[in-house]
């Protein structure tokens, strides 16, 4: 990872973005393609927040023009997802060590799924986090909730919010993932061929089943705040 240039932090909806927004210091806001980007220092690091809103073209585009723009030393998507892997419980945390498009579907041209053309055809296309990056989060992340679990692991994204069994199901046989959500991969994807290191942080909201919409509802907010609470402490850390 580069040393120079901020870190820059992407989350999908309020919940997960305002916390940081509000700990950033001498913050200035720069509005980039319709959205705002928050710059300014997280506890002593020079970062820039943005909240891309919900999917994989609003986490595509506002990765994109984060790079363009702010020319980020890396790029960290932070904020909730619905569990798939097994034992996993409401407020883990899962580091997203590969990211997988798992709605992204040319099986009937004779790619596997969530192959996006790239490497080969017949296995998934998995991006994977920069190892020191996820080592630091993940070090902060057990500094600030030693009492959760955390794990690294697969996450798939994809323009669906997963709240059947059968589809868990699908996603834990089929790429072993262990977290569902819907801009993790997106991001990967793009900062991956703009040659900027990243990483893709997560606590479990729901556990993707019958019941993840009335969970996702209750537990939102409190598990929103732990994510971007790590990502403050990541960036204490970084400081130095």
């Amino acid at each position: 990872m580069k040393a120079t240039g901020p870190i820059g932090i992407i989350c999908a909806m309020e919940s997960e973005a305002a916390l940081l927004v509000k700990a950033l210091e001498e913050k200035e806001k720069i509005t980039v393609a319709g959205s705002d980007y928050y710059a300014g220092t997280l506890c002593g690091t020079p970062a820039v927040v943005v909240q891309c809103g919900i999917g994989k073209v609003n986490a595509a585009r506002c990765t994109q023009a984060l790079i363009d723009r702010f020319s980020p030393r890396c790029v960290i998507n932070s904020g909730i997802a619905g569990g798939v892997g097994e034992g996993l419980h409401v407020g883990d945390v899962v580091l997203g060590a590969k990211l997988v498009e798992h709605d992204y579907d040319l099986t009937a041209l004779g790619y596997a799924k969530g192959n996006v053309c790239a490497g080969n055809k017949k296995e998934p296309t998995y991006f994977r986090s920069d190892p020191a990056l996820i080592d630091a989060i993940e070090a902060a992340a057990k500094a600030l909730a030693p009492d959760r679990g955390i794990h690294r692991g697969v996450i798939a994204s994809g323009d669906v919010f997963v709240s059947s069994k059968e589809v868990k199901a699908e996603l834990r046989s089929r790429f072993n993932a262990l977290a569902a959500e819907m801009e993790g991969a997106a991001l990967a994807h793009t900062a991956e061929y703009a040659g900027v290191p990243y990483a893709v942080i997560r606590v479990i909201s729901d556990l993707a089943d019958g019941g993840a919409p009335v969970s996702y509802t209750v537990f939102e907010n409190k598990t929103a705040s732990l994510s971007a609470k790590i990502m403050m402490a990541m960036a204490e850390a970084a400081k130095a």
